[in-house]
């Protein structure tokens, strides 16, 4: 059973709630639905929190549209709750997601074999569906659909999906398929070890062997939620989002703790 619990006691030491730039310097992105200083109850943009991304793009590069562009419409993610509470969230309705307003270097060519170092951080609350489920993804639908996905395959395990150019290299790891449960899940690709390590709802990840394919294709601009070309392997109708982090860095379970402790307080729950 999830806890409720206070702010950290180091919250005071930050103007405002710290973002994860405060606890990891390789942070890039930070979108949270309980902050009001990513979403403040009313706008078209879930707005990055990280105030200078560690890969140089300016912050504003990695804000994200409700829905597919700047223009409302029946794709958007609907905000439940009130700005800046705990219980703050995201619902889906199984055709909504969100698309980061533009492309950077960095998104565009992680999916290649030396693009480097990445870590996807993903709050939400499970809703189960037949098909595959995609947390974030930089993969187009089709064969030339090069990029990566972290998402729920259709076995319900957590995973993580490289489109190559000449097939798709994948890893997973442990069932998601507690319906209505808070999730916080970390996917961390390492290339130097040629392995993903996951850590689901649990301060100690497990490593899989995972190599990526030769690609020299140029990934989509992303999405959360949905494949980036935004037609295909939705979350499922009623998933909650509370947050999507990225890191421009493998980590290892010290750094993962400090994202439990973050979210944890920031959320008001213990996912571990």
């Amino acid at each position: 059973m999830l806890k409720k619990i206070g702010l950290a006691q180091n919250a005071q030491t930050f103007q405002g709630p710290p973002s994860l730039a405060s606890i990891l310097p390789s942070a890039c992105f930070d979108l949270d639905a309980t902050l009001v200083e990513s979403y403040a109850g009313s706008a078209q943009i879930w707005s990055n929190f990280v105030a200078n991304p560690a890969d140089g793009a300016v912050a504003t590069a990695y804000d994200y549209y409700r829905g597919n562009n700047a223009t409302a419409h029946s794709d958007d993610p609907a905000f439940t709750g009130s700005a800046g509470q705990k219980d703050a969230y995201w619902l889906l309705d199984g055709g909504d997601a969100f698309k980061q307003v533009a492309s950077t270097t960095l998104l565009a060519n992680l999916h290649k074999a030396d693009g480097g170092n990445f870590t996807v951080i993903a709050a939400f609350q499970y809703q189960p569906s037949a098909a595959e489920q995609r947390l974030f993804s930089t993969q187009a639908n089709g064969s030339t659909g090069h990029g990566f996905t972290v998402g729920i395959n259709a076995t319900k395990k957590l995973m993580l999906r490289q489109k190559g150019d000449s097939g798709t290299s994948l890893s997973s790891l442990n069932a998601v398929t507690m319906v209505n449960a808070d999730y916080l899940c970390i996917v961390s690709h390492d290339r130097t070890a040629n392995n993903t390590r996951y850590w689901i709802n649990s301060r100690t990840g497990s490593n899989v062997a995972h190599t990526f394919l030769t690609a020299t294709g140029t990934a989509l601009t992303p999405a959360i939620g949905a494949r980036a070309s935004f037609d295909l392997d939705f979350l499922a109708a009623n998933t909650r989002v509370y947050s999507l982090g990225f890191l421009n860095a493998a980590i290892d379970d010290t750094s993962a703790g400090l994202i439990y402790n973050l979210l944890n307080a920031r959320h008001g729950r213990i996912y571990a």
